[in-house]
């Protein structure tokens, strides 16, 4: 609850309940020509501020003390039964000296035990009103408090779990790069080299990145520079094409290593050489990025199976959207659809 809003209650309702009071005091008493009186008014309502402030205290300190009770004893009656003690007491040491001094000084009035009684009666019904109030704000506070605790929590769980996910890509990541190095030394060293260069330079960006999402245009940067790694070794057996436009003013993220991750995959998959190249095409559709590659699996693969850096794709978009990842496979192609995300629609 907002503070102000909480300062405006303690201040403002104390005082409307004792114009009321004065006011219906007034009224029962116009027929015996009762004037009224601004010092008793002032009195009046520095009571009725004592008591509510002294109800909140009381309220504030059994909640701090036992914060988990929930029991209708020591959660309501308890408060209620000490806040009006304290209340009754004070009243009674301090305003009976001031009414002693108003019938001495001639007021039509008396002090007997009907009235210590009447005045309990009111410092009761005022407690009561105070302590529903105060509870009241309290209770709400401590629901928002809980609230963002419990939000809290599950941005914290969600952060670790993303961090799980980008550890385990990270590696995913360079153990393939590290078969296709081997593969390559096989067949050419200094090509190997240049390639081991390369990729010593972009998986240095990659360990550097420690966002959960980067600009769209970093990781299609990100995305050719693998694919040029890729070029090295395959040459022409891999071949893309682009269909990708982004206006300056569209601010469109994506989870790192999203589309290199794809890329591998396709790789990894399929069998392709220059007769048959493996042929990929990155393209943007409204507002999603698909990469699609010709299907030619190789005999040892599951038919179902994507690998291990797709699910990461799919459980880290899972944390970081509503959006989903789409999968299509069909009997000559393979693609992937991912949500480009923004602002509004991350939920991070």
């Amino acid at each position: 609850m907002n503070k102000k809003l909480i300062l405006g209650i303690r201040l403002l309702v104390p005082l409307l309940i004792t114009v009321s009071m004065g006011t219906l005091i007034f009224i029962l008493h116009a027929f015996k020509r009762m004037s009224f009186n601004w010092d008793v008014m002032l009195v009046a309502t520095l009571l009725v501020y004592l008591i509510f402030e002294m109800d909140r205290r009381v309220v504030n300190y059994l909640y701090q003390k036992n914060p988990h009770s929930n029991g209708l004893g020591s959660r309501f009656l308890l408060p209620l039964g000490l806040s009006f003690l304290l209340a009754d007491t004070l009243i009674l040491i301090f305003y009976t000296p001031f009414k002693l001094y108003q019938i001495a000084q001639g007021a039509n009035d008396s002090f007997h035990p009907i009235y210590i009684l009447t005045m309990s009666l009111q410092v009761f019904f005022l407690v009561l009103a105070a302590n529903a109030i105060n509870q009241s704000i309290f209770l709400i506070q401590r629901w928002q408090e809980e609230t963002l605790r419990a939000e809290q929590l599950e941005r914290e769980k969600t952060q670790a779990i993303l961090n799980s996910l980008k550890h385990q890509i990270s590696p995913h990541f360079l153990f393939n790069n590290f078969n296709t190095l081997y593969g390559l030394i096989a067949e050419d060293q200094d090509l190997a080299g240049e390639y081991l260069l390369k990729l010593s330079g972009l998986y240095r960006k990659v360990l550097q990145n420690q966002e959960e999402v980067i600009p769209i245009e970093e990781e299609i940067q990100a995305f050719k520079d693998y694919l040029f790694l890729l070029k090295i070794r395959f040459a022409d057996d891999v071949q893309i094409s682009y269909s990708l436009h982004f206006e300056k003013e569209e601010a469109f993220f994506i989870p790192p290593l999203s589309l290199q991750t794809l890329l591998e995959n396709a790789v990894k998959h399929n069998y392709f050489d220059e007769n048959i190249p493996l042929q990929l095409q990155l393209q943007r559709n409204a507002n999603r990025i698909e990469l699609c590659n010709n299907l030619h699996p190789l005999l040892d693969e599951v038919e179902n199976t994507f690998g291990i850096g797709l699910d990461n794709i799919t459980a880290r978009y899972a944390l970081l959207s509503d959006e989903e990842v789409r999968v299509t496979r069909t009997a000559q192609s393979f693609s992937v659809s991912l949500p480009l995300l923004t602002i509004q629609n991350t939920s991070l």
